[in-house]
């Protein structure tokens, strides 16, 4: 049986998103598609516009037959601690045979050979990346620039210098090489294949007219647009309509209706400025991603700031980009410490919780229980906290935290109660 395994944040579900979602079963004629789908909060330290249930949902709609959550854990950090999170959850569930992901590239050789170039790290390599970074540069562009010396001076095979840059410059690239780098350090048995990716850039605000392909940050941005704090514009759907799969848009009226979104990153403002207010520079210490004595400027700058945007601006610095710092104000609400999140590095995920599933995903799921080299969860266990104090429900902890905090950001009051993880099961729906 061939699985195909994709990772995804899905914020949300879009036409190019569920174009790869085709590609990538039709590729290997897969007999069934598992997605690993981020929680409630994302790889850029933000929050998802609409909960983990109706992504999944969006998921299983879209083509997919079962979907697991990557914990927070690993979901909310740097791109490496990203995949290095997701393939680790792909290859215990025993049952995935490949992985399909996007890349701007769409060609595959190229960036494994610059995955293998990372793994191995041959010393020159090593002394140009430390030089970089004793230049006070940001560890990606460092890495990049590092790289494009390494291969100026030592060219492998189908990559030229300039190719390297353009590649290293692209979202997806990125983090299909992080992928791969996985897959060769971890030995997974998984088989990578890329699908080159349709429609706008990335992190392309505007929606081209007459384009059925935007960026999710486009969409976000256009709905952003057309929300007042209180309801949406009902004008936002007929321009969305040409860019979401109606799936999609129904299960966005579904949430924006019953007051679940749409949650945007501003709604963090006064939770993370409250927070720092009341925190300590020895406090922040601990957290994953801070160092350089960014926690002394942080509690500084939260006394003089009055937003998240504000805040940002003022600490931002050229080794701290505004992405890092999203991930360490998230990480400080969640008290991620390097400490936790080292002992989360060295196991990996400690279990394959299900956000959803379809008639298939059933099939699928039944397989693994046999083959999964992880604890299966549909439930979370009650009573909830156990007195157990294991790594594995440290983990699940926090995402039972994240979501906690979550639900504090929907729109409508009577939705913010806490504990929606002991209260969801995961969504299924019927074969179409």
């Amino acid at each position: 049986m061939r699985n195909i395994g994709i990772i995804a944040e899905y914020n949300p579900l879009h036409n190019g998103h569920q174009y790869h979602l085709h590609a990538a079963r039709n590729l290997v004629n897969a007999d069934g598609v598992i997605c690993v789908l981020s929680g409630n909060f994302l790889q850029r330290g933000e929050p998802a516009l609409v909960n983990k249930w109706a992504r999944a949902k969006m998921a299983l709609q879209a083509g997919a037959d079962l979907v697991f959550e990557l914990p927070v854990a690993y979901a909310t950090r740097s791109a490496n601690w990203f995949a290095h999170g997701a393939i680790r959850l792909l290859t215990a569930t025993g049952v995935i045979t490949h992985l399909a992901f996007g890349s701007e590239l769409g060609r595959l050789e190229p960036l494994h050979t610059i995955a293998q170039i990372l793994v191995e790290e041959p010393r020159i390599f090593k002394q140009l990346l430390q030089a970089r970074l004793a230049e006070g540069l940001a560890f990606p562009l460092a890495r990049s620039l590092a790289l494009k010396e390494f291969i100026e001076h030592h060219p492998p095979t189908g990559i030229r210098p300039t190719d390297l840059e353009k590649i290293l410059r692209q979202p997806n690239n990125i983090l299909a090489i992080e992928y791969l780098k996985e897959i060769i350090s971890q030995n997974s048995p998984v088989i990578p294949l890329t699908i080159p990716r349709r429609g706008a850039e990335f992190h392309q605000l505007s929606v081209q007219k007459d384009s059925q392909f935007a960026s999710a940050t486009a969409i976000r941005h256009l709905i952003s647009q057309h929300w007042d704090g209180r309801q949406i514009n009902p004008a936002v759907w007929s321009q969305l309509e040409s860019l979401l799969p109606p799936s999609t848009i129904n299960i966005l009226q579904v949430e924006f209706a019953a007051g679940r979104g749409p949650v945007l990153d501003e709604a963090l403002a006064p939770i993370v400025l409250a927070f720092l207010r009341r925190s300590s520079p020895t406090e922040l210490r601990h957290i994953v991603e801070a160092s350089e004595g960014i926690e002394n400027r942080l509690v500084n700058q939260a006394q003089q700031s009055f937003s998240l945007e504000d805040l940002l601006q003022k600490i931002k610095t050229k080794r701290y980009s505004y992405t890092r710092l999203k991930r360490l104000l998230l990480h400080s609400l969640l008290g991620l410490s390097k400490e936790l999140a080292s002992s989360f590095t060295a196991t990996g995920p400690t279990y394959l919780r299900v956000l959803g599933l379809n008639q298939h995903g059933r099939t699928i799921l039944q397989a693994m229980k046999t083959r999964a080299t992880l604890p299966i969860i549909t439930q979370v266990p009650r009573p909830w906290p156990p007195r157990d104090g294991s790594r594995e429900l440290a983990m699940l902890s926090l995402d039972i935290l994240a979501s906690d905090l979550y639900t504090v950001l929907y729109p409508k009051q009577e939705q913010r109660l806490g504990h929606p993880d002991l209260r969801h099961s995961p969504v299924i729906i019927s074969d179409s």
